[in-house]
């Protein structure tokens, strides 16, 4: 008996040696996995968590508001992306839905005409969520505008988990074209859908663009684990404040093709730029390397959070 669990110790040992020693080798190439210096093409984004009011004129005004301040501090920014049904509150306890259902408009409307003007004027990609209103529905929906002031996308979620505030979408990734890049449109937690992650995997995008309302993420845990489970650049937007009977702590990330979170932020109403420089190289083994780096840091990921978590379980 004791033999045996010496032996199974001992291959346990050399298992997660072998494992520690790839990662480290691939950790130390990490570079030639994913060589941002020579990138075929660019995009400059930017990431918005903005505290919402009530009223939906209101947060029009700072949702413009916000563009033009993003554009006059980084005139470069090809894209500025709001979080998710940010024209209103999020959550209005029991009266939620039929709150959503007074402040959805059609698109085209009210919100959808203002940023077309922006997009225009600032020559610029815009992205926000609103409550849709489309026959006797309501969709939680994301808008995509483009520099000459045409809605080039709109995605519905898909993954309501249950809640029947909105009707969910029937497609589960809006793919579109921002700038010569292939981008993903997906909504919060649309991206825990077994379908939304298999969309994704047969879309292979460059860019996947996620807004949140999402309240927190303690040790950037959930943030972590998707950047390394989907393989392409992402950038989120999400909400800052009291917001009806919820707080959101506005939480952003850049991540690129390996999982790094390469821009952090929260706890303020505030945005995030990031140039990212995409590194289209590809072949069997680079795929595969890569592959092996993000989910081999996904279990060092796991790993780590499962140590955070354990004092507060057997406190």
């Amino acid at each position: 008996m004791m033999a045996g669990i010496k032996v199974a110790a001992k291959v346990l040992l050399a298992v997660v040696g072998f494992w520690l020693a790839s990662f480290l080798a691939l950790r130390m190439a990490r570079n030639a996995l994913y060589d941002g210096s020579g990138a075929s093409s660019s995009l400059n984004v930017a990431g918005v968590a903005m505290t919402c009011d009530v009223e939906p004129a209101i947060n029009r005004q700072r949702m413009l508001d916000v563009v033009r301040i993003v554009k006059a501090e980084h005139p470069d920014v090809d894209l500025v992306m709001f979080g998710e049904v940010i024209t209103g509150w999020y959550s209005m306890g029991g009266e939620t839905a039929a709150y959503h259902r007074k402040i959805a408009e059609t698109i085209p409307g009210a919100t959808t005409a203002l940023m077309r003007d922006a997009a225009r004027e600032h020559r610029v990609y815009l992205s926000f969520g609103l409550s849709e209103a489309s026959a006797e529905s309501v969709y939680n929906s994301q808008v995509l505008i483009d520099p000459a002031g045409s809605i080039v996308a709109v995605h519905r979620k898909v993954n309501l988990q249950g809640s029947r505030v909105f009707m969910p979408g029937v497609v589960p990734v809006t793919m579109a074209d921002v700038k010569g890049v292939r981008t993903a449109i997906i909504i919060c937690s649309d991206i825990q859908s077994s379908q939304v992650r298999k969309a994704l995997r047969a879309g292979r995008p460059q860019l996947i663009l996620g807004s949140l309302a999402n309240a927190s993420d303690p040790h950037w845990f959930v943030s972590g684990m998707i950047a390394k489970m989907c393989g392409s650049w992402i950038l989120t937007a999400n909400r800052y404040g009291p917001d009806g009977r919820q707080f959101f702590d506005g939480q952003m990330i850049v991540a690129d093709p390996l999982g790094e979170l390469r821009v952090k932020a929260k706890d303020s109403a505030q945005h995030i730029t990031y140039e990212i420089r995409f590194d289209e190289r590809r072949s069997a083994v680079r795929d595969a390397l890569r592959s092996m780096y993000r989910y081999e840091s996904l279990g060092i990921h796991l790993v780590t959070a499962i140590s955070l978590l354990l004092p507060a379980i057997f406190r």
